[in-house]
């Protein structure tokens, strides 16, 4: 990096720096003479110091994972300015927005499920999908109870007749499976 520095009083030039800039480019001279971008390559620091430029080192260079920078102090060494950043913290990430819900949710999901087969799906399929299962789940003891409620048949023809109704309501145990992991990843995720 490059910056131009302040002139002084007696004409000379130091700190602070008055702008930067990462490449070199063509710059006019405190006297009004064009200098080529070449002369950041080729000149010596003391002869950029002279018309108010100077090379620019930045320390550290990139803030450190988490971190951003917050502010520096320039030291003039060597005709050189080292800059060097002090840092904090990255603020906390702002909470999710509730119009992301859905979309946030359904990811959730799909990487609790497993990915691939279902990523075509939507958040409503999965909602609807739940509670068709929960609503089976809740006629298969309805009917378990109406049954037990009956009187006219035998304790026998009782059990046949729910031994019978069983696989109509039974889920399967992969989906089970399935259901459990949905509730937990949609646990994950509170309706706002």
């Amino acid at each position: 990096m490059y910056c131009q520095l302040k002139e002084k009083p007696d004409h000379s030039f130091g700190l602070p720096v008055k702008n930067t800039f990462n490449r070199p480019k063509p710059v006019d001279g405190p006297d009004g003479t064009q200098h080529p971008a070449t002369i950041f390559r080729v000149w010596t620091d003391k002869k950029l110091n002279a018309i108010g430029f100077a090379r620019l080192t930045e320390k550290p260079g990139k803030p450190p994972e988490g971190k951003k920078r917050k502010s520096f102090t320039d030291k003039m060494t060597a005709g050189v300015v080292i800059r060097t950043w002090t840092h904090e913290n990255l603020p906390a990430p702002p909470p999710p927005d509730p119009a992301d819900y859905k979309q946030n949710r359904l990811k959730e999901m799909t990487k609790t499920i497993g990915g691939g087969n279902y990523r075509m799906m939507v958040g409503d399929e999965f909602d609807a999908f739940l509670k068709w299962a929960v609503m089976i789940r809740m006629k298969q003891s309805a009917v378990a109870e109406a049954i037990d409620g009956m009187t006219e048949i035998n304790e026998t023809s009782r059990t046949a007749l729910k031994a019978a109704l069983d696989p109509i309501f039974d889920l399967p145990a992969g989906l089970d499976g399935i259901i459990g992991k949905w509730n937990a990843a949609k646990g994950k995720f509170p309706k706002p």
